[in-house]
């Protein structure tokens, strides 16, 4: 049976609980992916930033509190991240580590998708040791688990 090993992208883009929030920033906006693995000193992945954690920063706290915009004047200028707002910021000091999925490269297809569908991720970090080794993406599965169906011909 194949294995995360046999189908992940092992050349990830990834950043550092060290790197300021600006390089993650640029990171996320030229990769085309919606969440950046995040490593520790030694390879070891301990969370994900996200552009829903970027989006999240760029929006003041009052309209969190706040769930009725409409008492804001039209002229009031929506809020931008600039990077007068990023300067000092690590990836670690934002980084939620609450909801990280790992999938282990040895582990059969069908565990990682059932993983990915209960975090409801779309992109999952691949470990071997608790280190990075790739990345699993929920096109990918698709792709495996779910074209051979749509398409009549057998799964691999």
């Amino acid at each position: 049976a194949m294995v995360v090993r046999d189908v992940m992208h092992a050349d990830v883009e990834y950043v550092t609980t060290t790197d300021s929030v600006h390089h993650a920033a640029e990171v996320l906006l030229t990769c085309n992916e919606g969440a950046l693995p995040v490593v520790d000193e030694h390879h070891r992945v301990v969370g994900l930033l996200s552009e829903t954690d970027l989006l999240a920063l760029a929006i003041p706290s009052y309209i969190d509190a706040e769930s009725d915009l409409s008492f804001l004047p039209r002229s009031v200028e929506l809020p931008t991240l600039c990077s007068a707002d990023l300067k000092g910021l690590t990836v670690g000091d934002v980084l939620r580590t609450d909801i990280l999925a790992l999938i282990e490269e040895d582990d059969p297809i069908v565990e990682a998708a059932r993983i990915m569908v209960r975090q409801r991720v779309r992109r999952c970090p691949v470990v071997r040791d608790g280190k990075l080794v790739g990345v699993l993406s929920r096109r990918t599965l698709m792709d495996i688990l779910v074209r051979p169906a749509v398409e009549g011909t057998d799964p691999a």
